[in-house]
């Protein structure tokens, strides 16, 4: 099963090279291959070589960004809590970067401790929101919605 962690910022759409140097110019260890013929929207997220993720970039106006934004509205809308802070939220969104984690043999629990700094820096580098599958959406390291 294929487990998500997405960041709804509010930064335009970097290229995947623009997004690769600013991560080593703050995280040298983490690098961006390509992952597909689709070398503009998706790239492999590498820690010292390692695998962790598929990393897929939906700018504002794709049909991909579309999608996901009325599907995580109507999730938020299901959730009792913090909903209008993420619809706030995701109607300022203007990338997604959604994380596919790739466990690669590992546990689940020791991927995400190594895909945990790059996302921090994904967010550092691109401010927004954060929704981790089976959980809920986040701000920092405080939950305020629950989905899961």
């Amino acid at each position: 099963m294929s487990y998500y962690i997405r960041t709804f910022s509010t930064s335009p759409a970097p290229s995947l090279e623009e997004m690769a140097t600013a991560l080593q110019a703050v995280a040298p260890q983490v690098s961006l291959e390509n992952s597909s013929q689709d070398t503009e929207t998706r790239a492999v997220v590498l820690v010292n070589g390692a695998v962790l993720a598929e990393l897929e970039v939906s700018p504002q106006g794709s049909d991909v960004f579309e999608e996901e934004i009325e599907d995580f509205t109507t999730i938020a809308a299901r959730a009792a809590g913090g909903e209008s802070q993420v619809q706030n939220a995701l109607n300022a969104t203007r990338t997604i970067f959604a994380f596919r984690v790739l466990d690669q043999g590992r546990p689940r629990d020791c991927t995400l401790d190594m895909l945990d700094p790059v996302i921090d820096h994904y967010l550092a580098l691109y401010p927004g929101i954060l929704h981790a599958q089976l959980q809920g959406f986040y701000v920092g390291n405080e939950m305020i919605l629950a989905t899961g």
